[in-house]
């Protein structure tokens, strides 16, 4: 059994003193103190001499637990063993980073850029401003993250590449990299990503800001190609179910690995090195960030649909058609999640409802796709004959609504 302390952190007369005081007052009555000395640790003050502080008048609250059975020497042992410890010096005097590599940079950038927490930036060219002029204020020394888990610690160069944007995590010229680097990223020469970005995304957690990717569709039979032509030997590792090819491109004197962010979906972020975030972490915020998206292109077609004339029926088929669409593309995303093999790389634009129904049918779960929303869907979708009013599409965006949650909860459990 334990029974949890309060730890008061607070000054008096120019000293740093802790106050320990129980969670529960009838479990431990004595309040202990506790001053900092030259040397950096802490000694016990006798309690005739303790000075009883207010929680509003301490500088940091910190819990610890101890076990029940301890007397009040013991107790004032562990506290005195847990005062000293690097994990509460490291709590009381937190690391100082460089500017270089702080939160408040990235806070400072996204301000300079005037944009919020959960606004996006999606012209190309501020997109490339951006990046740009954060990786030379970092001298690229931040955290790229990616749904894959895959992370690299640092961005060297950031410029465009035909129609994509390459990403440069690793150069080493013509050379291989030292022992301990090849011993980490193998015998390559450069490693890279390339992706054509539709937009980034501004996530504020307290003061740490993400910096989320959402990548657009690559062809890979085009890409593999243009990498042909340009003289290289080319092999192809395909992860689709985590939102990425992985290509080997080799020459005489060269071997880089070419990661391409083929599909659309945010795929990667960028954090900075303070404060910063575990992989399972970031993978949980691009997962989320991707449903987000989904939430939003509905909810934009439910305020479409309000403000159409229930007579304007191009409008009232065209929001329809749209919601057949963001069904494809999420139960795409979908099947990703469930690692359905669909090569989805190859033929993403030709895997309609149709295809998609009985793939996800199949996996016998929660979610259940009926034939009754795949026709509607394709009425709304061709020049049929048929005429939908305005309140049965709008009771189709329900159905759609409904079912879109359902995935949502899925993919969160």
């Amino acid at each position: 059994m334990e029974k949890n302390l309060i730890v008061k952190i607070y000054q008096l007369d120019g000293s740093n003193r802790a106050q320990i005081t129980s969670e529960k007052p009838e479990e431990y009555c004595n309040i202990l103190e506790f001053e900092i000395t030259k040397s950096g640790l802490y000694e016990y003050i006798p309690s005739n001499s303790v000075k009883v502080i207010h929680a509003d008048e301490a500088d940091q609250i910190l819990r610890i637990s101890i076990p029940t059975n301890y007397n009040e020497e013991a107790t004032i042992r562990f506290i005195s063993s847990y005062l000293n410890s690097d994990m509460f010096n490291a709590l009381i005097h937190p690391k100082e980073y460089d500017y270089e590599i702080s939160e408040k940079l990235f806070l400072d950038l996204k301000n300079k850029y005037a944009v919020t927490n959960g606004s996006t930036i999606t012209k190309s060219t501020s997109i490339y401003d951006f990046l740009n002029h954060l990786i030379e204020a970092t001298a690229g020394d931040v955290n790229v993250d990616h749904y894959s888990l895959k992370n690299y610690d640092r961005i060297e160069k950031i410029e465009p590449y035909d129609s994509y944007l390459k990403i440069t995590f690793k150069n080493f010229g013509n050379k291989m990299g030292k022992m301990n680097e090849k011993s980490i990223y193998g015998d390559f020469t450069s490693i890279y990503s390339l992706c054509q970005i539709e937009k980034i995304k501004f996530i504020v957690e307290e003061q740490h800001v993400f910096v989320l990717v959402k990548t657009q569709m690559i062809p890979t039979k085009k890409l593999k190609r243009e990498f042909e032509k340009d003289g290289y030997k080319v092999s192809l590792n395909k992860y689709n179910h985590e939102f990425y090819h992985e290509y080997v491109l080799e020459k005489i004197d060269e071997k880089q690995k070419c990661i391409v962010h083929n599909l659309p979906y945010y795929s990667f972020l960028i954090q900075p090195k303070e404060g910063q975030k575990p992989l399972k972490d970031s993978k949980k915020i691009i997962l989320k960030e991707n449903l987000i998206n989904v939430q939003e292109r509905i909810d934009k077609v439910k305020q479409l649909l309000d403000e159409t004339d229930e007579y304007d029926y191009d409008q009232i088929f065209a929001q329809g058609n749209t919601l057949r669409r963001i069904l494809e593309y999420t139960f795409k995303f979908y099947c990703i999640f469930r690692e359905i093999d669909l090569k989805i790389d190859a033929q993403y634009g030709q895997l309609n409802l149709g295809k998609l129904k009985p793939e996800i049918n199949d996996l016998q779960g929660n979610i259940v796709i009926e034939q009754r929303l795949i026709n509607i869907a394709n009425e709304l979708s061709h020049d049929s004959g048929e005429v939908f009013s305005k309140e049965e599409v709008i009771e189709f965006w329900n159905d759609v609504k409904k079912l879109l949650e359902q995935i949502e909860i899925e993919i969160n459990r």
